[in-house]
Parts: C-alpha cells; structure tokens; sequence
C-alpha cells in the first residue's frame, strides 16, 4: 500500500476522532446549559429590596446657568433617567438571575437594568454637549459622575481625556491612565491606547 494512502487513511481516522470528541463535548455543553436554565425556570423569587440599587440625587447632576436649549433639553433627560430605578446587572447572564433571585423577578430586574444602561448613555451624551457647548468643568463632572456610577464605555474615558486637556489637567489625565492600567476594566488595552494618542495629540 502506497506511504500517501496510509497517512490518508490515518488523517481520515484521525479527524474522525476529533469530530466525535468534539462532537461529544458540545454535547455536555448543550445539557448542562438547559438543564441550568430548566432549573433557572422554576427558580423561587427571593427578596429583591436589599440589592444595590444606584441611587443618584438630581444634585449630582451637573447644572449651569445657560440660555442654551440643546444642554436644558439633554439635561432634562438625564433629570427623568434618574427617577426609575437602576441596578447594573450586566455580570449576570439571564440564567444566572433566575437562579440567584427567582423567575418571577427576572422581568423587573432587567428593566432596571435596562434603566441604569438608558441613565449611563443620558449622561454621557449630557457630558458631551457640555463639552462641545465649552461648560468645561461641568462636563467634567458629569464624566467624573459617569465612572463613578461604573460605566466602562471607552467614549466616557476618552471624553474626561479630553476634558482634562481642555482644561488645562494633564496630570489629572496621567492619573487617570494609571488607574486604568492597575485596573481589570474590560478592553483595557483598547481604552488605553485611546488615551495615549489623545494625550500624544497635545504634546
């Protein structure tokens, strides 16, 4: 039998192996995924009212006195974001709710989840018509508010970059890009090398 037939014959085998194994473990993925998510589904509700809830006072909301309508109307929007309740749940996959806190709470909290998502882009956009409208110091505030609240969209970072340099805070940007980089935050490389070539941009 030819050499070239043989190693055909065992890649053949070989890649048969392979698929079946692999096969196999897609498999036990599969029902271990529906049967937590069977479980998920008859999950009893637990007390939901001691959770930490964000809670943010209009007060925090940065204010300025202005006869500019586009920063009273976005303003505005963040004043009505706040009134509903908020909790980041964005660690949790929805099986892993219903498992935690019951089936018959899942609805509610992903509506407040869905709150504190709406309330974090209200501000952010609050925070870039301050800046673009030069409330500089405002606009810093309501950046300032949104990492607090835990936002970790690369634009909020790069928008309180910019605001440092506007102001004339370089040594504000350099700590923020230390924090940054002694944190676990998500796309850390990405936010990083974002903030790097705004910083080079003035130099």
């Amino acid at each position: 039998m030819p050499i070239f037939l043989i190693i055909f014959i065992i890649f053949i085998i070989w890649l048969t192996y392979e698929r079946n194994k692999a096969a196999k473990h897609n498999s036990k993925i599969s029902q271990s995924f529906w049967a937590r998510e069977q479980k998920a589904n008859h999950a009893r509700n637990k007390d939901i009212s001691h959770l930490d809830y964000l809670l943010i006072d209009e007060s925090q909301i940065p204010d300025t006195e202005t006869d500019s309508t586009d920063v009273l109307e976005v303003r505005q929007t963040v004043i009505s974001a706040i009134q509903n309740k908020m909790i980041d749940l964005s660690s949790y996959s929805n099986t892993d709710l219903k498992l935690k806190y019951g089936v018959g709470n899942f609805h509610q909290l992903s509506s407040y989840d869905a709150n504190y998502t709406n309330f974090l882009i209200k501000l952010s956009r609050y925070s870039q018509v301050l800046f673009d409208e030069n409330y500089l110091q405002e606009a810093k505030e309501g950046y300032l508010l949104l990492l607090k609240c835990g936002s970790t969209r690369s634009a909020d970072y790069y928008g309180l970059a910019k605001v440092y340099l506007a102001l004339g805070q370089p040594a504000e940007l350099n700590s923020l890009i230390r924090h940054i980089t002694n944190s676990s935050i998500e796309r850390k490389e990405k936010i990083l090398n974002g903030l790097k070539e705004i910083q080079a941009s003035k130099s």
